[in-house]
């Protein structure tokens, strides 16, 4: 199970997070093990986001043009950046 959220931070729990290594103490992920073939399966369907290309069916395109602020750089390390969402 998982889910999607978003939170509202008062500017004080915003500024205990104010780098990497202390947003990956509270926030992780784990792609399960092939123990659960179709759960690995599923995670891999829908919540591993696929590469962005020029192709008009491309998931990353909306009416021709880029959405949701992607492509992006790949990142191996969290990182964030002033008013990131």
């Amino acid at each position: 199970m998982h889910a999607h959220i978003v939170l509202f931070l008062h500017e004080e729990a915003k500024r205990a997070l104010e780098n990497p290594e202390q947003v990956e103490k509270i926030i992780s992920v784990e792609i399960p093990s092939q123990e659960d073939p179709a759960l690995l399966e599923a995670i891999i369907e829908h919540l591993i986001h696929r590469p962005c290309t020029h192709d008009s069916n491309s998931h990353c395109l909306r009416n021709g043009k880029w959405s949701k602020r992607i492509p992006t750089a790949f990142r191996t390390e969290t990182g964030s950046t002033e008013g990131d969402y």
